[in-house]
């Protein structure tokens, strides 16, 4: 049988578990480094972003390819504004050593590219008119040839 004091004991011991449990609990939910002295991963440096390195463009005032190289494959979005007709493409961060030459062809005026803020970059292609996308992909790197976004572009009406 546990006389008053055993339990008492029992009690303290089973409290300071607890509080120990508890402060642990804390500890992880504010996002601190683990205690074996692991970083976590809000806690490890950014990965570099991906690294755009050229840009060209081919085809006819039928039918326009636009090609982006880059280190790695990345995900992307894609579409098309009217008024002035601009086909966008939406990126993760990417550093853009692409030279300057923004040069049109086919159904495409000219284009641009940079940061729109700390984490997500745009590329915008300038139409000449009304324009769809055909089809859109991304190559992987492989065979020593760049991973690449591509882009094919088709002349439509204003409808």
């Amino acid at each position: 049988m546990v006389d008053r004091q055993q339990a008492m004991q029992i009690k303290m011991h089973n409290l300071r578990h607890l509080a120990k449990l508890l402060v642990c609990l804390c500890f992880v939910t504010a996002g601190g480094t683990i205690v074996s002295g692991q970083q976590t991963a809000a806690n490890k440096p950014a990965a570099p972003a991906p690294i755009a390195s050229a840009a060209r463009l081919g085809g006819d005032n039928a039918r326009t390819r636009f090609v982006a190289e880059l280190n790695t494959a990345i995900g992307y979005n894609v579409y098309v504004i009217p008024d002035p007709f601009r086909i966008i493409l939406d990126l993760p961060d990417v550093d853009f050593r692409i030279p300057d030459a923004l040069r049109g062809r086919g159904l495409v005026s000219g284009y641009r590219f940079g940061r729109i803020d700390e984490k997500r970059s745009r590329i915008v292609l300038d139409a000449t008119g009304p324009v769809l996308i055909d089809r859109s992909f991304v190559l992987r790197a492989r065979n020593g040839q760049p991973a690449r976004i591509v882009v094919d572009m088709i002349r439509t009406d204003r409808e």
